[in-house]
């Protein structure tokens, strides 16, 4: 008896093993049970980006909620979103990007959000020094190590009116 029990619990293995690789075949996300009773329509709660905007090479989180969601997808491709309340993933850009979030309900309904995250080449560098004064006195203190201030002077451009 307890060898035909060993085998049924393999066959029961092997057929749950060949229904979860079907799942991930089909590229489909995981259907979660909805909540008793009428869960209501697909709302997102919350989508955002950590920071404004970032330099190229740094990070971000892209942070999203939503509820009554049957299942959440983002484009461009992010791996790992779920519906949450409250979820946050890493990014890298590499270039400004357009990101947009889609939430189906249990009822069938879409909703949709998007966001812009900037991606800057590099930050604006201290300004150029484009006059510098010094005077013979000021260059015979120089000489005696004592300790002088250069007269010097930046010039932004002007605002053109």
């Amino acid at each position: 008896m307890s060898l035909r029990f060993a085998k049924l619990m393999a066959a029961i293995c092997l057929l749950l093993a060949a229904w979860g690789l079907t799942l991930l075949r089909e590229g489909e996300s995981l259907v979660w049970a909805p909540p008793a009773g009428n869960p209501g329509p697909a709302r997102i709660l919350q989508f955002y980006a950590s920071a404004g905007a970032i330099l190229r090479g740094e990070k971000a989180l892209i942070c999203y909620g939503v509820e009554n969601a049957r299942s959440v997808r983002i484009s461009p491709w992010m791996a790992g979103v779920i519906p949450s309340h409250n979820r946050c993933l890493e990014v890298f850009p590499d270039h400004t990007t357009h990101y947009t979030i889609l939430a189906e309900g249990y009822d069938g309904g879409v909703v949709v959000r998007s966001l812009v995250l900037p991606v800057e080449a590099e930050p604006p560098g201290p300004a150029p020094i484009f006059d510098f004064a010094f005077s013979a006195r000021e260059m015979h203190y120089n000489l005696g190590f004592r300790r002088v201030e250069n007269l010097w002077r930046s010039r932004q451009p002007r605002p053109k009116t």
